[in-house]
């Protein structure tokens, strides 16, 4: 519970922060539209923050097994194509 508060207040700062920036800078239409941009992007980062955090996680860990594994296998492979002595069965 205290969680869903702490979220709530910092989207509540960053909104207001906004409005009063929208406000310094265009009035009360620079308010109206600094509160529309702001409750967009607070939606936006609330509702697919999980989706945004798995997929950037999830991409680097990939795009590192996909090095480890072409390092892998670059080292080794040329090493078995040259190696004259096999094994007969």
């Amino acid at each position: 519970m205290f969680n869903w508060v702490k979220t709530f207040v910092l989207m509540a700062a960053i909104t207001a922060l906004f409005v009063v920036a929208g406000g310094a800078t265009g009035g009360q239409q620079g308010m109206v539209i600094a509160l529309l941009l702001a409750v967009a992007m607070n939606f936006f980062s609330y509702w697919f923050s999980d989706k945004l955090v798995l997929r950037m996680y999830t991409r680097e860990k990939s795009m590192r097994r996909a090095r480890r594994r072409s390092t892998v296998w670059s080292g080794t492979l040329p090493r078995v194509r040259n190696c004259r002595c096999r094994a007969s069965i």
